[in-house]
């Protein structure tokens, strides 16, 4: 019987975290668990980091983000400074719609047939999950950039999912939780009438919107449907003083 000593060779990308997580700064330290794979003869070393968030910084704009039954997310910024200004819109996920969809056919028509329907199941769980995180990436990467906050709708786990390429309320969390982490301003805003309320004129009209199109029937203002939901959702942001 004995001590023994393992050294730990750390790949570079995150020798850095390591260092901030163990440091004397940090009150909270994470923790390092060592697993025996009895199969295969090795030591697997699972290590949990505990960062301090870094403070938000005084966004410049907010970046308004939709989702959408159509498209994945729609993200548009904003700013009032002096006018009210949309720019940058960006339709995001746009490469894993179409393989979505074909996996929710695929597993409809076996689970109807009786056949192995559980490794589509799989799949298809696997891909809103990476398409989940890609998109978020995305957002907050863009919000980095332009040094502006993040806006999103106020919605609940209960929030309707259903015709929706992904499920709404798992994306608001996974931007919200790499906003804190990135130290990106991250608000959320009342979700009702986005979608068919004008951005110029104030106009609301559930006919406004038609499908995919939104066209306003009081001062003629066409555009994307989504492109409005995420252009009131910025403006909100705008608007609203930050908690």
């Amino acid at each position: 019987e004995g001590e023994a000593v393992c050294y730990l060779n750390v790949p570079s990308k995150y020798r850095n975290l390591i260092e901030k997580a163990c440091g004397k700064d940090n009150p909270v330290l994470g923790q390092v668990e060592l697993i025996e794979d009895r199969k295969y003869g090795w030591v697997n070393c699972h290590i949990v980091l505990r960062l301090p968030k870094p403070k938000p910084y005084e966004p410049k704009a907010w970046i308004g983000v939709d989702v959408g039954w159509n498209k994945l997310a729609t993200s548009i910024a904003c700013t009032v400074n002096p006018h009210v200004k949309f720019f940058n819109p960006t339709i995001h996920g746009k490469q894993f719609k179409t393989r979505i969809i074909q996996l929710r056919h695929l597993l409809k028509q076996y689970a109807r047939k009786g056949k192995a329907w559980k490794k589509w199941n799989h799949r298809l769980k696997y891909t809103i999950k990476y398409a989940v995180g890609v998109v978020a990436k995305e957002i907050v990467s863009k919000a980095k950039k332009l040094k502006a906050g993040v806006a999103m709708e106020k919605l609940t786990f209960k929030s309707t999912t259903k015709g929706y390429i992904v499920p709404r309320y798992k994306l608001m969390i996974a931007v919200k939780t790499l906003c804190e982490r990135k130290g990106v301003p991250f608000k959320l805003v009342p979700a009702q009438y986005t979608s068919v309320t004008c951005p110029k004129c104030k106009y609301r009209n559930n006919k406004n919107r038609n499908g995919k199109r939104f066209e306003c029937l009081k001062c003629g203002y066409k555009a994307d449907a989504d492109i409005v939901g995420a252009m009131n959702i910025a403006l909100r942001a705008v608007t609203t003083p930050q908690m």
